[in-house]
């Protein structure tokens, strides 16, 4: 395995090296370095609040329309501690549904964020972090999991590759395929599409949480995933009322929160999210999605941190003109 040394958490203050993650199972690590965001627009915090929100809010259903990707599995085919790649990428894909009023239809390559050098990426199958990821799709773009199908290992395509960190070269090593003569390869740069974002940031509290997801779209959010409230979660809105650390504890795992709700029976408020544990995990549209108690720090959610990037602009330009060249 490959060892990693890592600083403490500017967020929570929490030692954690990886004896830690294979011990408890820890997939959240922050980066040992400190990212600085990119921010060229006014944040949603700074100019909304609380008020301007709607009782419930979800960008599954948004007159009747979902923006929200498909639920995907970190353990299939291997066990993988890639929550934090599949958290941003998902949150992105998402966002770029939204930007394209929903002519998206791709999923966004979370086996990217694990074929090159952690310290490009953000981490491994080991854990890693959704700051550093969104840096990383930042710097070099991403493409979609048809070009990079989900395998759950580290470095698929060998050293060579993992070791590359010039923007042509990483690109140029993001999309494999075979042809119908079982010849396989990394695919010439000019037949795929590369999405990138063009600001990244982060917001914190149940507050900033609501306007970055009204005005912008689904965030990376990280939460302890321990209690067996989440772990075995089958349905309903998680609660978590034991003493002392039981429900909060260090941050261990990334989710996509999609919006929030109210129960109408109970007035209990929650979030909505999606995990990355298949669809025989949690509830909705076949599985993969939760409910959890909103506004009392329910498994550190709004203590914790939450990730954002904007869709780049020329990607959605470009995926618009493809679509109107298509039909």
């Amino acid at each position: 395995m490959f060892t990693l040394i890592l600083a403490a958490s500017f967020w929570s203050g929490a030692h954690v090296n990886a004896f830690d993650i294979e011990a408890q199972g820890v997939e959240y690590i922050p980066f040992v370095e400190t990212i600085d965001p990119v921010i060229t627009s006014p944040e949603p915090h700074t100019y909304l609040s609380s008020d301007d929100m709607p009782a419930s809010f979800d960008w599954r259903n948004i007159n009747g329309t979902n923006y929200c990707g498909k639920v995907l599995d970190q353990k299939n085919p291997n066990v993988c501690g890639s929550c934090w790649a599949h958290a941003v990428t998902g949150a992105l894909t998402d966002r770029y549904k939204i930007a394209t009023n929903n002519l998206f239809n791709a999923h966004l390559a979370p086996q990217n964020l694990i074929n090159f050098n952690m310290r490009v990426t953000g981490g491994t199958c080991e854990g890693g972090d959704h700051l550093k990821a969104n840096q990383f799709i930042y710097q070099y773009g991403i493409t979609d999991d048809t070009c990079m199908p989900y395998a759950g290992v580290n470095w698929k395509h060998g050293f060579k590759v993992a070791g590359m960190t010039e923007v042509e070269d990483v690109q140029a090593h993001m999309c494999h395929g075979c042809s119908w003569g079982s010849e396989c390869g990394f695919l010439d740069r000019s037949t795929y599409n590369i999405y990138g974002v063009q600001e990244y940031g982060w917001v914190r509290g149940e507050e900033q949480m609501l306007a970055e997801i009204y005005a912008r779209g689904p965030i990376s959010c990280t939460i302890n995933s321990h209690p067996s409230e989440f772990s075995d979660y089958q349905g309903g809105i998680i609660t978590c009322n034991k003493p002392g650390e039981a429900c909060h504890g260090i941050l261990t795992h990334l989710i996509i929160i999609t919006g929030w709700g109210v129960d109408a029976a109970t007035g209990l408020k929650y979030w909505t999210g999606r995990n990355s544990y298949g669809t025989s995990w949690g509830e909705g549209m076949g599985g993969g999605m939760f409910r959890l108690e909103r506004g009392a720090n329910t498994l550190q959610i709004e203590s914790g941190v939450c990730g954002w990037s904007v869709p780049r602009q020329e990607d959605v330009d470009h995926i618009m003109l493809q679509y109107r060249e298509s039909l």
